[in-house]
């Protein structure tokens, strides 16, 4: 490796409420910035948010801010506020570094820097009416974006739909993973360990787990029509993470079919998911389009089994670790579950794969991949 210049990190994502993308950001840096301190080089993050950044150098790490007026004007409508930010500011900034890292879609466009922009899904591109705004962005502006960028796709099923929705070269877009180790750490930080979360006795119920139910395409329209089909059976249905105008869809749905083996949780600490997921007898996953998927692997490293959908990355990503559904199929699903309420399905089989996956995805790996392609890319340029 020769000498190269200087990297600056766009980390506009983080913010103090966490995201998915924010986790993603925060644990590539964690392993990042020991490639960047081993090999010097020079290094600057661009965050709103400091406090989850307490693993860098403060000398490293600077503050957004748009020019006072505009500062003024949109400093609580942060989406808009980032947006400007990327196109006003960064790309000025951005003359005196070699390479701009983004950890998100998020960059500028018409700039001379050269940009590494990731990207984790086109969700929004597939199911327009969910959030309007992302669906402006990543049609129009995410493809001027890109189109000079180095782009990372967080698993091939995202690499193909970049591709075919955006007009980009192949050699352009590289695949790297996620890690997941992250969770076998908050696994073992786990404080406190919840019998009871909102009310709901997680010892005496049987129950069946599923995580991320924001959105229309989480696909929990089919499971309350799995839950009404098991109504008798004695087992429940949590439901975490059901939030916003979704929320009041869901809930009225519950509603109309008389759902009482449902239980909405609309958010939990990190230890009561621990807990939620330790106690739980499977995890059911039937998204029907995701750009990689936490919660099966997630419920790998409390050996749980994961019903997940036959779609988009998911046979990538899992492979034979889990018990695969048609989302679409309500037959099939209940099916599927009824066989594991039954002991008909061979539980042993699922747990040797699940302690494979385990290993598979590590944040060390993910970052060793984004630092080759960012020095390659900095050698480029010399």
């Amino acid at each position: 490796m020769k000498k190269v210049g200087r990297v600056l990190v766009n980390a506009s994502i983080l913010s103090k409420q966490l995201n998915g993308v924010s986790v993603y950001t925060i644990e590539v840096l964690k392993k990042l910035i020991n490639h960047f301190q081993t090999d010097k080089i020079d290094f600057t993050i661009y965050s709103y948010d400091v406090e989850h950044l307490e693993f860098i150098p403060q000398i490293n790490v600077e503050y957004i801010r748009l020019p006072a007026i505009l500062e003024k004007i949109f400093c609580k409508k942060r989406s808009l506020h980032r947006i400007l930010w990327n196109w006003l500011v960064l790309k000025k900034i951005a003359l005196g570094y070699d390479v701009v890292y983004s950890p998100s879609t998020h960059g500028f466009f018409a700039g001379t820097s050269q940009q590494v922009i990731t990207i984790h899904d086109l969700i929004c591109l597939n199911y327009p009416r969910q959030n309007k705004m992302q669906y402006f962005y990543f049609k129009y502006l995410v493809p001027k974006i890109i189109k000079k960028s180095k782009v990372i796709a967080i698993s091939n099923f995202t690499r193909h739909e970049v591709l075919t929705k955006y007009n980009i070269s192949d050699n352009q877009i590289s695949t790297i993973y996620n890690g997941a180790d992250h969770f076998y750490n908050r696994q073992s930080q786990q404080v406190n360990k919840s019998s009871e979360v909102f009310g709901f006795n997680l010892k005496t119920e049987k129950y069946f787990l599923t995580v991320g139910a924001n959105y229309p395409h989480k696909n929990i329209m089919m499971l309350l029509e799995v839950a009404n089909s098991l109504k008798g059976s004695g087992y429940k249905f949590v439901i975490v993470g059901c939030n916003g105008s979704y929320r009041v869809a869901v809930e009225k749905a519950i509603q109309e079919k008389l759902l009482t083996n449902i239980i909405l949780m609309p958010y939990v600490s990190n230890d009561e998911l621990s807990s939620l997921y330790e106690y739980s007898i499977a995890n059911i996953y039937i998204s029907l389009l995701e750009g990689f998927g936490f919660p099966p692997i997630e419920a790998s490293f409390y050996k749980k089994i994961s019903f997940v959908a036959n779609t988009s990355c998911m046979p990538e990503i899992y492979g034979d670790s889990v018990i695969y559904v048609d989302p679409y199929n309500l037959m099939d699903i209940l099916e599927k579950i009824t066989l594991f309420i039954n002991g008909d399905i061979d539980q042993e089989k699922y747990s040797s794969h699940l302690k494979k996956l385990k290993l598979m995805y590590e944040w060390r790996k993910t970052a060793d991949s984004i630092f080759d392609l960012i020095i390659n890319t900095l050698n480029e340029q010399n």
